[in-house]
């Protein structure tokens, strides 16, 4: 691999992703369900009702940056760069999010002081307790993934194995239950629960990807590659039906499953570097907005929707909000995000 650390131009895609995350929970959920928030998108609903499609992105993203995380294996080195990444940007908007939603939150978006002590965890859907703001959930799906990693660390650190060998095990693992119904059984269903096997398609491949970036496009990872892609889609279509269902408004098999493909596409002309025109230092200052703007701008957006909604013209109010979540996140990562990483990561190297 080259000697360079960081590639760029993931991070135009990262905001990408989640700015679409946005526009889904402001054009259409939010006046999907239960009136979340006051004003409706219709038009503009029809098409970023696909935005949740960004979610899926950033785990095919995910699974392709981990790799780096690895590359000299060390679990308490994992464990503290995971702590350092999540939490504190984390802890910051679950606070300002709790507080926005006690004052000023309908009781459709009510929140209790025990829940959000649970919530700090960034656990409390392994104990049965809900999230504050229900875009924490993807936090959940990754976390499952950092564990797989850290015992796959814990397993190279005693017998040196190949990456491969989680690789396609987990990819494997994957394809069952398109096999076998997973439904049925109590064991089964903590198989899929455990190894998150309706998204674990998407982090397998973005490892692949991460093999093809610095180990060329071999038969093998390319194959891998497109089952991967297969079983995405499949489970999008799947999820795609589901949606329909609970929104009682159609969304496409057609156009979730070309999304996805366009998405593994970008990864795959990231990893063959047919993107490095992109890959510019200044692609950084938009990056470090989208772990921020992901967790603050849902339901505190719905309150400013509620409240201003009657007052201010719709889109006004909608490019306000956006606007404002943008460089409130901005805030976020310069005041909070950066310098309590810094100091979390002082503390973890001081007690070795």
């Amino acid at each position: 691999m080259s000697s360079q650390k960081r590639l760029y131009e993931i991070d135009i895609f990262r905001f990408i992703a989640a700015l679409s995350v946005l526009l889904f929970h402001y054009t259409f959920r939010g006046a999907a369900l239960q009136d979340y928030s006051g004003p409706s998108f219709p038009e503009m609903g029809n098409i970023f009702r696909y935005g949740y499609l960004g979610v899926d992105f950033f785990f095919l993203i995910s699974g392709f940056v981990i790799v780096l995380s690895i590359k000299k294996p060390s679990l308490a080195a994992f464990l503290k760069s995971r702590v350092v990444r999540l939490y504190p940007a984390y802890w910051f908007c679950l606070t300002v999010t709790f507080i926005v939603l006690a004052l000023w939150g309908k009781s459709i978006l009510a929140v209790t002081f025990p829940q959000y002590l649970v919530n700090l965890t960034m656990f409390q859907r392994f104990v049965g307790v809900d999230h504050i703001d229900w875009v924490y959930w993807t936090l959940m799906v990754e976390i499952k993934f950092y564990i797989l990693i850290a015992i796959f660390i814990v397993a190279n650190y005693r017998k040196k194995i190949d990456l491969n060998y989680l690789i396609y095990g987990w990819l494997a693992l994957s394809c069952l239950p398109h096999i076998i119904d997973f439904t049925t059984l109590l064991p089964l269903k903590a198989i899929y629960f455990i190894f998150a096997l309706d998204y674990s398609p998407y982090f397998i491949a973005g490892m692949l990807f991460f093999k093809i970036f610095t180990e060329g496009q071999k038969a093998y990872y390319l194959a891998g590659v497109l089952l991967c892609l297969l079983l995405s889609a499949l489970n999008a279509a799947t999820y795609a039906g589901e949606l329909s269902a609970y929104y009682k408004t159609h969304f496409s098999a057609t156009v979730t499953t070309s999304v996805i493909a366009v998405c593994y596409i970008i990864l795959y002309l990231i990893s063959t570097k047919k993107l490095e025109f992109l890959n510019k230092p200044v692609m950084l200052k938009i990056g470090v907005l989208t772990y921020p703007l992901y967790l603050i701008h849902q339901n505190i957006g719905y309150v400013i929707f509620n409240n201003f909604g009657g007052q201010v013209n719709k889109y006004v109010l909608l490019s306000i909000t956006t606007v404002f979540m943008i460089a409130f996140s901005y805030g976020i990562h310069i005041a909070i995000e950066k310098p309590f990483a810094r100091w979390l990561k002082q503390k973890f190297d001081k007690a070795g």
